[in-house]
């Protein structure tokens, strides 16, 4: 009985330590499922017995589809580095952990990164009779290393392979690295150069400011610096730096060096210090300007020349400072430069505006390139101020010009009086000399005498006429033609004259006059607007025989009145329009039809003597329009 109930007892403990076991067993098992790492078990036969849920997900896999297949034939492929697992498996078999890198393959055939931990599984007779595999994806960890690496690798290309010099240095001034760029410029080798102070390529001076800037951030006076520095190369040349500095730090926050980059400034220098003789001992303008005539440079020369600062000028539009009589003639030129068609001696000479306002003459000249270092077309322009020279050669040409002027006046004088005078004279001359002849015959006849005496009226009145108009001529020459102004009627005025003219000129045929708007006094003196008036309606019916009647179109507006006498005749060939105001000028197409050129000259003067304007269209045998244009009140 007593065996019994042992039996009994112990079969109760064996199965109570079972017990235990299994749920020692789920437990492990259940944190091995749920682990953040995959977890695989695999017997010495290396066949899989067993993965968690964990390695299901990473793989693809479930856990009937991979049990009792070795893990090289599931996972392993092309890329797989199998030459590790030999000797982790050996470990594993002796009791000990290895942890190995490779590239393993998911189910889809996707390529995975694992860091594998190899772990000895022990059995109750503390044997070794399984392995257990942790792996981790670390795929991400190494396409990040990888970028690591090539930053790095570019990073030391950029150090070896830029023109800038990179350099580190310590708190007191020695060199404690620097890159290869150092070596191009200045010929002393790394090994000359590394833990050297760097006042030993210095210049002097520079070695103090630099020394000076520094300690400024040591003080916390600044944060960083950027200075111009000389160091003498290994010939002895100079060598100008632009360096920029900024300390670097421990992990307790204090400064234990400084970190620099340095451009190569030694022909920019160079250029400054040609830039300043230039600009100190030349007295021409040099400007430079984009394919859109923009100024992109201009000498310090402008502010002796015009007043202006060098900036004032820049990003403006070089034509606006031109005097606009100026522009047209500065845009030919500037096309010729464009085009090639000019030399380095042929030159512009025009008015440029100056600061105060006033104008002072430059004689320029321009030539056209490519500039490779912006890749575009500019023009560069030198100009020296030519004031004095220009001024003795505008009066020299406005001396020559009045006596061109003069001569042709003069020329045109003794033309018009041979013909004009001479004429009239020679009817007169011959009426009387009929009329004595009469008297001596005692043949008079009385109708005949009242002819002969009203043509000698008619002649003497045309003389008259025609001295007045060379009276007023030269009055206007000269400036003393005096104007006395009322209020007038200038419609009044146009009616009286064409009442007149149209009995004197041509009993047939009267002008129409046509009135737009409500009629407006105007400020004026009647004499002189009757002269203007006559002269263009006269010359409206002189040149326009056999034709329809003139029309004279008469139109108010609130500030001024537009008069436009319109004939029907010959009209005037557009080579003579630009000399139709001019003394004693005649159009080509005239013929016989009498005429001073006296008349257009005179209107434009009075029109212009009461602030208002005269222009004239016109077309070959269609007609001719004289527009004229006075202020209202």
């Amino acid at each position: 009985m007593k065996n019994s109930e042992d039996i009994i007892k112990f079969y109760e403990q064996k199965l109570t330590l079972l017990e235990e076991e299994r749920e020692v067993s789920d437990m492990y098992e259940n944190v091995l499922r749920f682990s953040h790492r995959s977890v695989a078990v695999m017997g010495i036969d290396h066949k899989i017995i067993w993965i968690n849920e964990t390695a299901e997900r990473m793989f693809g896999y479930k856990r009937e589809e991979i049990k009792n297949k070795t893990i090289s034939k599931v996972l392993f492929g092309e890329e797989t580095d199998t030459s590790k697992v030999p000797k982790a498996l050996k470990d594993a078999l002796l009791g000990q952990v290895s942890v190995y890198e490779h590239i393993v393959y998911k189910k889809s055939g996707v390529k995975l990164w694992v860091r594998v931990h190899m772990h000895p599984l022990y059995n109750r007779k503390n044997e070794i009779d399984k392995i257990c595999l942790y792996g981790t994806d670390i795929t991400q960890e190494k396409a990040f290393q990888k970028r690591i690496e090539e930053s790095e690798n570019r990073f030391e290309n950029l150090l070896k392979h830029t023109s800038d010099i990179i350099y580190t240095i310590d708190n007191t001034g020695n060199i404690v690295s620097i890159n290869a760029a150092w070596t191009r410029l200045t010929k002393y080798e790394q090994e000359e150069t590394i833990n050297q102070h760097n006042s030993l390529f210095l210049h002097p001076n520079d070695a103090i400011k630099l020394n000076e800037e520094r300690e400024n951030i040591l003080r916390g006076n600044s944060y960083s610096f950027n200075i111009d520095l000389r160091v003498y190369a290994k010939n002895n040349d100079i060598v100008w730096l632009n360096t920029t500095c900024y300390p670097y730090y421990s992990n307790t926050k204090e400064i234990i060096g400084f970190n620099g980059i340095a451009k190569d400034i030694t022909e920019q220098k160079r250029n400054q210090c040609y830039y300043e003789l230039l600009s100190k001992n030349v007295s021409d303008l040099i400007c430079l300007l984009n394919k859109d005539s923009i100024y992109q440079f201009i000498s310090p020369s402008i502010k002796e020349i015009a007043g202006y600062e060098p900036q004032e000028l820049i990003g403006r539009y070089s034509f606006t400072l031109y005097h606009p009589d100026d522009i047209i003639k500065a845009i030919q030129y500037r096309e010729n430069v464009l085009q090639q068609k000019t030399s380095q001696q042929d030159s512009i000479t025009l008015r440029f505006r100056k600061k105060d306002g006033n104008y002072t003459w430059l004689e320029i000249t321009a030539k056209y390139f490519f500039d490779d270092f912006s890749d575009e077309y500019r023009t560069i322009l030198s100009a020296k101020v030519a004031d004095i020279r220009k001024i003795e050669e505008e009066k020299l040409n406005a001396k020559l010009e009045e006596e061109r002027r003069l001569n042709r006046i003069k020329s045109g004088f003794v033309d018009f009086v041979s013909h004009e005078f001479k004429t009239p004279l020679s009817i007169i001359k011959g009426l009387c000399e009929l009329m004595n002849m009469g008297l001596d015959d005692e043949i008079l006849d009385k109708e005949q005498l009242q002819k002969d005496i009203a043509g000698i009226d008619f002649e003497t009145r045309g003389l008259i006429d025609l001295i007045e108009d060379v009276l007023i001529i030269e009055k206007m020459e000269n400036g003393k033609l005096p104007l006395h102004t009322k209020r007038i009627h200038i419609e009044k005025i146009i009616a009286d004259v064409n009442d007149r003219l149209s009995f004197k000129i041509d009993h047939t045929r009267k002008a129409k006059i046509e009135v737009i708007g409500d009629p407006i006094a105007i400020e004026g003196d009647p004499k002189y607007l009757e002269v203007v008036y006559k002269n263009l309606l006269s010359n409206a019916f002189k040149y326009s025989p056999g034709s329809p009647a003139p029309i004279i179109s008469i139109q108010f507006t609130e500030k001024k009145v537009s008069i436009v006498v319109k004939d029907f005749g010959i009209g005037i060939p557009e080579n003579s329009m630009h000399n139709l105001f001019t003394t004693f000028f005649r159009a080509d197409n005239v013929g016989d039809i009498e005429g001073t050129g006296l008349g257009l000259s005179i209107a434009k003067k009075f029109v212009e003597l009461h602030n208002g304007s005269i222009f004239c269209k016109s077309q070959l045998d269609i007609g001719t329009e004289m527009v004229v244009t006075l202020p209202t009140i």
